[in-house]
């Protein structure tokens, strides 16, 4: 039903007061909303009371209002949050939309509870976020799509227009969860001082804790799903298993069952965002992430505490970092926001899994020592470097070290070669940038095909002639469709003007109406003191 007003605005709209971006998309959404069929969708809208506050020590109220396939199912005006949650798991709705999250919630935190605590598959949408990160009020929005034209909305009319605006595709979906799921295998109890009866268990849980990993990682083999798995090994088996896997966690059901046995667990759980992200109600293509500019060697130590760091080119250091079951896609953002990575090293002979697939995605080469580094010589190279550069930066615990320990590993196997090139260049003079011919070095160029790169890149194109061939009738064409869409703009602005000569009166005649108010108030007041004095003096008499 919504899709028919969107075109009808499409045809007959051209009023200037519409948001220009949004109106040029209009037309994209009708195409989307109609074959991910949204308008098909049950959405609840809800919206806050007056005078309520999810932070109060007592419950806040709303109005709820529920449509399904377009249609108005449900309408209350005094919900409590309580109830509210009880509705959400009854009616099951696919949208919960609202114009502000923190209408639930009063904090990051406690708002992640709440979406935590929704039934699976129930996605919250703030509608007034469009899909490029603006912000427009609701009621901006609800004229903009013909919703309503009443410049404040009550609770109910809100709590309706936000489900309406849902429907049609508007706003971005709070996200939680990465579409990553983490695997945990693990003693179910936490152990006591004992005796040989305490050896003989801690041998049972590990061998069993090997039989499930082992039973996992064939499940998530044979189905193709991408993971890391990181595992601390004992004598006689495993102490711990954990398994990021690369998919949400509904992908997972019937692959890998979550278990809680008397000795041992496997939980399975989704992994959640550290801060409050929104993502496109309706997907939208996604645009190049801009970087800075800069070549990275970034060194990784993988592990159940992952270890990066990050230096330039010129062996200058950037960052380091560590953080428990770090995935690879959030260690692929990380190092987008400080430059472009060209090379990546470990500290390990042979390298793990998780650093051959980071460097595959990245498609760059993976920098391998001939063997592993020792403890000493890790040690050696991080404090000569945090020496050398004044403690530029905090290196707070051994996967932080030995993460930087790789990155200079491969720096220090590099430089000779990078120095010579930068003096090859310098002594035949040549105009070009050095660090690009660097950083082809490190991809595995020679110095004479960096350099041939870097020279090609910079040549100017040739210009290329173009002959212009010019069609009468075209041209007379878009002439006419010139002057008439000239003629629309101008009654288009004609009626803006007399609509803004309206709202001129009509703020006037307010302000009139104020005055008036604040002088009958004012008259009201001096006749109450009046018969306040009157009263005063009588009772004295």
């Amino acid at each position: 039903m919504y899709i028919w007003s969107w075109t009808k605005l499409l045809s007959t709209s051209g009023h200037e007061v519409l948001n220009k971006r949004v109106f040029a998309h209009l037309r994209r959404y009708i195409a989307i909303v109609r074959r991910i069929g949204l308008d098909s969708l049950r959405v609840m809208g809800i919206d806050i009371l007056p005078g309520e506050s999810p932070a109060s020590t007592s419950q806040p109220h709303y109005a709820v209002v529920v449509l399904d396939k377009g249609k108005v199912k449900l309408k209350e005006d005094y919900v409590s949050k309580t109830r509210l949650l009880r509705l959400i798991y009854e009616l099951k709705p696919d949208l919960i939309a609202i114009d502000n999250l923190y209408e639930l919630a009063e904090s990051k935190s406690s708002l992640i509870n709440f979406v935590r605590r929704l039934p699976p598959g129930i996605r919250l949408v703030q509608v007034t976020r469009l899909h490029d990160g603006r912000e427009l009020p609701l009621e901006v929005l609800s004229s903009m799509y013909r919703l309503s034209s009443q410049s404040k909305l009550s609770p109910l009319e809100a709590a309706e227009v936000a489900a309406k605006l849902a429907s049609m595709g508007v706003g971005s979906v709070v996200k939680i969860h990465q579409g990553i799921t983490r695997i945990t295998i693990a003693r179910t109890r936490t152990l006591k001082a004992g005796g040989m009866s305490r050896d003989r268990y801690l041998r049972s849980t590990r061998m069993e804790i090997l039989r499930l990993t082992k039973r996992v990682k064939e499940a998530l083999d044979r189905h193709g799903f991408d993971y890391d798995h990181y595992y601390r090994r004992t004598t006689h088996g495993l102490e711990s298993s954990i398994f990021i896997v690369y998919a949400p966690r509904d992908s997972l059901r019937g692959v890998v069952k979550p278990i809680r046995g008397v000795d041992v667990k496997v939980r399975i759980s989704p992994i959640e965002v550290h801060k409050v992200e929104f993502e496109p109600l309706v997907a939208k293509s996604k645009s190049p992430r801009g970087i800075s500019g800069r070549y990275l060697i970034v060194g990784i130590d993988p592990g159940i505490v992952t270890g990066v760091a990050m230096i330039d080119i010129d062996g200058n250091p950037i960052m380091v970092f560590s953080r428990r079951y770090l995935p690879r896609n959030e260690i692929l953002d990380m190092v987008y926001e400080y430059g472009i990575p060209v090379l990546i090293a470990t500290d390990a002979n042979p390298p793990s899994a998780m650093v051959k697939k980071l460097a595959s995605t990245l498609g760059v080469p993976l920098f391998t020592p001939p063997r592993t580094l020792g403890v000493a010589e890790k040690e050696k190279l991080v404090q000569d470097y945090l020496e050398k550069h004044n403690y530029q930066l905090r290196v707070d615990d051994s996967h932080q070290r030995d993460a930087l320990a790789a990155a200079l590993k491969a720096y220090f196997n590099f430089k000779p070669k990078l120095d010579q090139v930068e003096s090859k260049i310098r002594d035949l003079d040549l105009n070009i940038s050095i660090r690009e011919v660097k950083a082809l070095i490190l991809q595995g160029k020679s110095m004479t095909e960096a350099i041939r790169e870097v020279v090609r890149r910079m040549k100017p194109k040739e210009e290329k002639q173009v002959v212009e061939v010019v069609d009468e009738k075209i041209v007379e064409s878009l002439k006419t469709k010139i002057e008439r869409q000239q003629i629309y703009i101008n009654k288009l602005r004609e009626e803006r003007d007399l609509l803004l000569e309206e709202v001129k009166k009509l703020k006037e005649k307010l302000r009139q109406v104020e005055q008036e108010m604040e002088r009958l108030l004012s008259e009201e007041g001096r006749k109450l003191r009046e018969s306040r004095m009157m009263a005063t003096l009588s009772a004295r008499i």
